[in-house]
């Protein structure tokens, strides 16, 4: 791909600046940004940033180029810069890590200028607006399809629709989209709403390999008679929060909890003296933070009861490497198929009725783990990211014109959207610190 003297640079589009927020997706993206500097290609994300104050719409257009924000501005302003850029130099491509947010006509405008188009389905956002396909922000609403009996009485159905409509629009439009998933399950569910793509076509690189593994005999693990419990990562009501807090509450109240110990391996601490909370960043303490900490407070059984289909799961695979067993939900994508073909865990219905039976009979359970420990199995002990999407990038020359130039309006939204987002960066970046205080 870097053959010769010329700067090579690839492009990637998310919903918010991913040096900021630390989840899933943006742990993705700067795995990858990572990668490819490494390669020396130069990396340049673009990302929203968009205000309602009132009646006014305030929208503009991030540019962080090599890991650095260097612009706040307009579609157009977005364009002049990846052409000058592009001015002598080798675009290797764009990839569109998220949709969520985004204005689809400045998009359409910045894809035009691109050969090679890859969609990376982290989400579902390119297929509904609700990009966990839940129905109200409530339940899974079981695909990505969106039809009117299905979908009708949900507050994303229209404008879901129109996403569907303008991202057919694209595929059909240009022959050069690729689709990436990092999972089976993820390709399958977004290949329901797009049926018309050819399934074959999308490419599956999950986003970690395995650089080492280690074979475990039978009776290896710590089996005791209390048993360790963990929810781990961040409290969201989609990964099985509530269900959770429900639980240990519902445990501790029937005087069911005497054989177990509670722990909550993330961010933010909720008051229960029965949880043991452990706080976790991978921001602050690197990509292994997690795994750390399920060894050392020598975890037992992991709660990952998503009620949406997980497209991955870093979460997942660090519990596996720690030798967790894993409880989880039929509707967890990823999760629910990385248990099954590990047989490192048990899968339940998505409900809570399922999770209080199946703890509630700590004979089960203890018989459950012990089943596990008493299994020859191999669990790995090095991750690496997984570079394999980088063979699917080529020389794409960009070449993008448009018909004006900015309007007043549009100059004078993207610099407040650029005042407004920096006002509340440093706001956030001065409320990270007291906390770490």
């Amino acid at each position: 791909m870097n053959n010769n003297s010329k700067r090579h640079f690839i492009i990637m589009v998310h919903f918010r600046n991913p040096y900021i927020e630390v989840a899933g997706s943006e742990r993705v993206i700067i795995s990858q940004e990572r990668n490819m500097r490494a390669k020396g290609v130069e990396t340049i994300i673009l990302f929203p940033i968009q205000k309602q104050i009132l009646e006014c719409q305030i929208y503009g257009w991030g540019i962080i180029h090599n890991a650095k924000l260097v612009s706040v501005t307009t579609v157009r302003g977005v364009i002049r810069y990846l052409n000058n850029i592009n001015d002598g130099n080798i675009c290797d491509g764009l990839i569109i890590h998220n949709f969520h947010g985004i204005n689809l006509e400045d998009l359409e405008m910045i894809l035009n200028g691109f050969s090679r188009i890859i969609i990376f389905v982290n989400d579902f956002s390119s297929c509904c607006t609700q990009f966990n396909l839940c129905f109200n922000d409530d339940y899974y609403c079981g695909n990505a399809a969106i039809y009117q009996e299905k979908c009708n009485e949900c507050v994303y159905y229209d404008s879901g629709k129109q996403l569907q409509k303008k991202v057919k629009k694209m595929l059909s439009n240009n022959k050069q989209f690729m689709v990436v998933a990092p999972s089976e399950s993820a390709a399958n569910i977004w290949h329901t709403a797009y049926t018309s793509f050819d399934i074959r076509s999308i490419k599956v690189v999950p986003l970690q390999k395995v650089n080492e593994k280690k074979r475990l005999v039978a009776g290896d693990g710590a089996y005791l008679d209390t048993i360790r419990v963990a929810y781990v990562g961040n409290p969201q009501k989609i990964k099985g929060w509530n269900e959770w807090i429900k639980l240990v509450d519902s445990l501790h109240d029937m005087g069911k909890d005497s054989n177990y110990e509670f722990y909550h391996l993330g961010n933010c601490n909720v008051e229960r003296k029965y949880i043991k909370h452990i706080p976790v960043s991978i921001k602050r303490d690197g990509n292994e933070a997690m795994i750390k900490a399920l060894k050392e407070n020598k975890i037992n059984v992991a709660l990952l009861f998503s009620g949406w289909p997980e497209t991955y799961s870093y979460v997942y695979y660090e519990c596996l490497a720690a030798d967790v067993f894993v409880v989880t939900s039929s509707i967890s994508g990823n999760i629910c198929n990385q248990v099954l073909t590990n047989r490192n865990g048990i899968v339940l219905n998505p409900d809570y009725k399922s999770l209080y039976y199946f703890f509630s009979d700590y004979p089960k359970v203890a018989d459950s783990l012990k089943k596990y420990y008493m299994s020859q199995r191999e669990i790995p002990m090095l991750y690496a990211d997984n570079d394999e999407y980088l063979e699917l990038l080529s020389e794409s020359p960009f070449n993008s014109t448009f018909s004006r130039e900015d309007s007043m309006a549009e100059i004078l939204s993207s610099k407040l959207a650029k005042y407004l987002y920096f006002a509340k960066h440093f706001s956030d970046l001065a409320k990270k610190k007291r906390e770490d205080k």
